[in-house]
């Protein structure tokens, strides 16, 4: 658990870390001899339960609060530091502003130097406290009276510290490595040492990282969580990594970037995000305000750009635009704070909701609302079930993955466990709704048939010829991909790098016409009990060349399936022996079968059903697994 400190300025935060941990956080002389914090300290306890807990002091006057707010970032809960003689001032109610605008909910009141105040003055006081948090997310903290010289209350803090772990905010270690720089130095006799707060992800000694902004590779040759010599630091942890890297990635080095696993290497100019305006705010946001953005542990520089072009109303909340003047690295749902252009004052902050904004137009508005309100649900599942339902074209699942710091992999098997969805396999994949799947390959199936009476003389048709057919506007990848899909799915075929239907039949020479004629009554009988090709040449009374020429071009014209070498059928008995198959299984409840179980089933010859199984076996629709076979169920994906 990582809790941060706030309040004013010599309200005590630092006396108390060092009463409660034994380490003092002022480490620079200067803060030394000035006796306020300037930069974040650190500090790591047992406070009580055997697991090391990581405090951030960080500084309360109010030329640091771009400091302050790096080490807020990440945090689970909050310290909040009220002294007794002063009560709330200024940057209590600005420390409070900041911590609500980062969505931290948790922690507890220090109400300080007690010893100096009456016992009338504390309980005004606390009731001042209890006022100033009512409106807010911290609403609720309990404010536990404290005295560190005279070491009243210092333990009822500490247990209730210790009270919340168990409700400590849930870190995302399964996703992609990120964490934010607070501090980078050089240690002798080790090198480059960053240390930060571990926002997504796990990383281990050896990984292999990236720097950003630079991109810079850098490799972990050992690192420290919770202040101890670990192999492995995972999201929620205070972290610091000792990096071997080039002497020109290494000096680029600072507070504000990050370091990150090589599928999270990646900035943006654009953020498309939600902004609340505080509500002590004396005007609206206007559109084009300039501001300093704090984000992670950066600070950069941009303008807002509100939708409706007029503002934000104090208190109110609305989606707009960030445009940055440097890159930033940043994800969906990454809390952010905005001061303004002297960076002297917090008014707003919020959250981001798309990473790869496009630039806003305001003819576009109420799609791009739409866009932003489906990707703001509370789970990812969600998020991407309603991005699906208003994305006619599909949701490039690489994209969402990358602006949900969701590894592809992970992404995927969460797509396929939601049964409205279908995953279109390609590079990259794309998903859409079981609906609009049925309906795509519905125009697919209009399009292609409207492409075959355009081409009756043809084998097949070509994507492109398909697309010139599609009725509406549609991507000839995606054509591309929605055919594969259908094969794979065994809609349509595929002939020698064409596509038909599988009803389709091209049109027939007079000669292969009058030999149709007579090859179909002997191959279109009921038992399955097909002659083989020696059987028909016998039957037929004509030249094997010329029969078997005759066979393989009705193939590949769509009258008739090689299902072997010697052993043709007609589509529609290839299709009524699929459904054989499956009612053989659903009668007997067999999980699989074997060439014994079919032959006995279906009453064919036993070399005619070791064919007809291979050939199931070769288009996909089962799969051998030593003697027996399996009926390949139909996926969400192909």
């Amino acid at each position: 658990m990582i809790i941060a400190t706030a309040g004013h300025v010599d309200h005590g935060k630092t006396l108390l870390i060092k009463a409660l941990t034994g380490v003092d956080t002022d480490r620079l002389p200067e803060e030394k001899k000035r006796g306020l914090t300037i930069d974040l300290g650190f500090a790591y306890h047992d406070l009580g339960d055997g697991k090391s807990t990581g405090f951030i002091d960080v500084p309360g006057h109010e030329r640091f609060v771009k400091t302050m707010i790096a080490g807020a970032v990440g945090i689970d809960a909050v310290l909040f530091i009220v002294a007794a003689d002063d009560g709330p001032m200024p940057q209590t109610e600005e420390h409070l502003a900041i911590l609500e605008l980062l969505g931290i909910e948790k922690g507890v009141v220090a109400l300080t130097k007690i010893d100096r105040v009456s016992e009338e003055r504390v309980a005004e006081v606390k009731g001042q406290c209890v006022s100033l948090f009512e409106t807010t997310c911290l609403k609720g903290l309990p404010v536990i009276p404290v005295s560190v010289p005279e070491n009243i209350g210092v333990e009822k803090l500490r247990i209730e510290l210790l009270g919340l772990r168990h409700i400590s905010s849930l870190k995302k270690a399964d996703n992609n490595f990120r964490m934010a720089i607070d501090r980078s130095f050089t240690l002798k006799g080790a090198g480059q040492v960053v240390t930060g707060t571990i926002f997504d992800g796990r990383v281990e000694v050896d990984d292999v990282l990236n720097h950003i902004p630079s991109g810079g590779e850098l490799r972990v040759r050992s690192l420290r969580a919770n202040n101890e010599d670990v192999g492995l630091a995972i999201a929620g942890q205070r972290a610091a990594l000792n990096l071997v890297s080039s002497k020109k990635v290494a000096a680029s080095m600072n507070r504000g970037d990050w370091v990150v696993s090589s599928a999270a290497n990646f900035v943006v100019k654009r953020l498309d995000v939600r902004i609340q305006v505080l509500a002590n705010e004396g005007k609206p946001l206007a559109n084009r305000t300039p501001v300093h953005l704090h984000l992670g542990a950066a600070d950069v520089t941009g303008r807002v750009i509100t939708f409706d072009r007029v503002g934000i109303a104090p208190g109110n909340n609305s989606f707009a635009q960030l445009i940055l003047d440097e890159p930033i690295h940043a994800i969906r749902g990454d809390r952010f704070v905005l001061r303004d252009q002297a960076a002297s004052r917090t008014f707003a902050g919020g959250v981001v909701v798309e990473v790869f904004a496009k630039p806003y137009r305001a003819k576009y508005r109420d799609q791009r609302i739409a866009q932003l309100d489906a990707v703001s649900a509370t789970t990812i599942e969600a998020a991407l079930q309603s991005l699906v339902h208003i994305s006619p074209h599909g949701v490039d699942l690489s994209e969402f993955a990358k602006a949900n710091n969701h590894t592809l992999e992970n992404l995927l098997k969460i797509t396929k466990a939601i049964s409205s969805l279908h995953v279109v396999a390609r590079e990259p994949p794309l998903v859409f709704s079981a609906e609009q799947i049925t309906e795509l390959r519905e125009r697919l199936i209009q399009a292609m048939k409207k492409a075959h009476k355009a081409g009756l003389n043809k084998t097949g048709l070509s994507d492109s010829m398909i697309k010139k057919e599609f009725d509406g506007n549609i991507s000839l990848e995606l054509i591309r991909s929605l055919l594969e899909s259908a094969v794979g799915d065994n809609l349509i075929e595929r002939v020698e790098g064409l596509f038909r239907l599988k009803t389709f039949k091209a049109k027939r020479s007079r000669t292969d016409e009058l030999l149709w004629q007579r090859v179909e009554p002997l191959i279109t009988v009921k038992d399955f009990k097909v002659p083989v090709v020696h059987e028909l040449q016998s039957s037929l009374n004509i030249d094997m060349k010329l029969l078997k020429s005759f066979l393989l071009r009705s193939a590949k014209d769509g009258y008739i399936v090689q299902i072997s070498e010697r052993r043709y059928f007609t589509t529609d008995a290839v299709e009524k022996l699929k459904q054989l198959v499956i009612k053989m299984c659903q009668d007997e409840s067999l999980n699989e079968f074997t060439v014994a179980d079919f032959r006995s089933y279906c009453g064919i010859g036993r070399n005619a059903v070791v064919e007809i199984l291979e050939y199931f076996d070769r288009v996909g629709f089962t799969r051998r697994e030593g003697s027996s076979r399996k009926i390949l169920k139909k996926k969400n994906s192909s």
